[in-house]
């Protein structure tokens, strides 16, 4: 800080036409600051953590960001041990119990002070900061989906990119993923002039027929809805299905009415055929479902996989 005069001119006359002049002089410097109104200002907290995943039993540091000069540091851990500290820089807090805990950094000066609280999550097999963490990056780490349902909202899953699709339908431990993009052209549904009772669906059947267990017909052959899906390989995956039609009222509610997947406002194919020349489509326009849709017409087609 520069220091500031103040010089004031003081005249005696001592005698005759002899005059002495004197100059007070008042020095304004940090050490008068009370005199002169000037103040400390109050710190920023601020902190950020050595790792944002790490394994039960492993250690946890923090690290102060905190700026402005603070003087004094006092954290709270809760759930951690210990479970406080007046380091600046404390380490090898420890959690062992899982739960959403906050950390509580308040640093302090002359001039004031200032807090900043952020959450960890402790998981069963790891624990989490929740820093900036979201869901996709938890998905990326590989955290189990039940533990990231233990702090996210299911629904928080749906459109994220997951084990080669994106992510539209989990419940009970039952999870689907569609491919990120329809087939690049339209296709008949298949077998049109035959009954195929293994493709026939109730109301309520989640996921796809699929073929892993049943023979296909040669009458799928030749380029169809059902054998696209079945002889697809995709991000690795060679899993894939033609959904039911329930699973494609999953897809629309959870991906296309929330801008993801790229879906058209157009009739796509299930896998649920209705009589031997008919099978159920779903409308992505309205999300309505046509039970009598013929099988030699030519509809969109996205594949899914359990997962």
């Amino acid at each position: 800080m520069k220091n500031n005069y103040i010089i004031s001119q003081l005249i005696l006359i001592k005698s005759g036409l002899t005059v002495y002049k004197f100059s007070l002089i008042l020095l304004c410097s940090v050490v008068l600051c009370c005199f002169c109104g000037c103040k400390e200002s109050p710190p920023l907290a601020n902190f950020d953590i050595s790792s944002t995943t790490i394994q039960k039993g492993e250690s946890v540091n923090f690290n102060n960001l905190s700026s402005h000069n603070p003087e004094q540091w006092q954290w709270t851990f809760e759930g951690g041990t210990p479970s406080s500290s007046n380091k600046a820089h404390p380490s090898g807090i420890v959690y062992s119990n899982p739960g959403t805990y906050e950390v509580t950094l308040t640093v302090s000066n002359s001039g004031g002070s200032n807090v900043r609280v952020e959450n960890i999550v402790v998981l069963d097999d790891s624990i989490i900061v929740k820093l900036e963490k979201n869901v996709q990056e938890l998905l990326d780490d590989g955290v189990a989906i039940d533990d990231i349902l233990q702090t996210y909202p299911v629904d928080s899953l749906y459109g994220k990119k997951y084990a080669g699709g994106l992510f539209f339908y989990y419940a009970n431990g039952e999870g689907y993923v569609a491919k990120e993009l329809d087939e690049p052209i339209l296709y008949e549904w298949g077998c049109k002039t035959e009954s195929v009772s293994y493709y026939s669906c109730n109301s309520a059947q989640l996921g796809g027929n699929g073929s892993s267990s049943f023979s296909r017909p040669s009458c799928f052959l030749g380029g169809s809805a059902v054998g696209v899906c079945d002889d697809l390989i995709y991000n690795g995956y060679t899993d894939w299905t033609l959904p039911t039609a329930p699973t494609l009222i999953y897809m629309y509610q959870n991906l296309h009415l929330n801008g993801h997947g790229s879906f058209k406002n157009e009739y796509y194919w299930s896998s649920c055929q209705t009589a031997f020349n008919t099978a159920k489509a779903v409308n992505f326009d309205d999300g309505s479902i046509e039970d009598l849709a013929q099988k030699y017409s030519d509809l969109w087609v996205r594949a899914i996989r359990k997962i």
